[in-house]
């Protein structure tokens, strides 16, 4: 009966740990993609909706992608 109390308390330990570190990836990984989102859009021309460069649109949609993911 001890044991396993112990054993819960040690999981719901873990999973506070893995819940934590997760949050902090979530942020770290919103952040970035603030960051490259930002520095995509500075090659923007005025009055447009997306980059003139092809590659620069092409990261622009990944970003976008994986930031709707989140």
């Amino acid at each position: 009966m001890k044991e396993d109390i112990e054993e819960r308390n040690l999981e719901a330990e873990l999973d506070a740990e893995f819940t934590m570190l997760d949050l902090e990836l979530d942020a770290q990984l919103e952040e970035e993609l603030s960051r490259a989102v930002l520095k995509t859009g500075r090659g923007m021309d005025k009055g447009d909706d997306a980059p003139a460069d092809p590659s620069q649109r092409k990261g622009l949609a990944l970003i976008t992608e994986a930031h709707s993911a989140i």
